[in-house]
């Protein structure tokens, strides 16, 4: 079951920023989802919080990871495409223009907050 809800998280994770990352950069985000999963998993467990069926770590952590990874994985080019204002993309690839900006990652942080 373990495998089966870290998949799972990888596609709750993946769900908020599937119109505006790039294909490689979602396969990252899925990636890290079912590590926030597991990881999460075992802070429940440490914590001894009863989750039968793991709902809270894939759902809750790994919605918080989604929000927070399009804050760092969103493409300038895949935000206009989608209609959104492409000012601020995600951090990664403002700071690989030599700019820095983190506004949309700090927006998506408060979000989640």
């Amino acid at each position: 079951t373990m495998a089966m809800n870290g998949c799972l998280g990888g596609l709750v994770a993946i769900t908020a920023g599937c119109s505006v990352v790039t294909p490689g950069m979602a396969i990252i985000i899925g990636m890290v989802g079912g590590w926030v999963y597991y990881g999460f998993s075992k802070f429940l467990i440490a914590m001894r919080i009863d989750d039968a069926v793991d709902a809270v770590p894939v759902h809750f952590a790994n919605g918080m990871w989604g929000v927070i990874a399009v804050g760092l994985f969103a493409n300038e080019d895949a935000m206009a495409t989608a209609g959104y204002n492409s000012d601020h993309t995600g951090w990664f690839y403002s700071w690989g223009k030599k700019s820095g900006d983190a506004n949309l990652l700090l927006c998506q942080i408060c979000c989640v907050l």
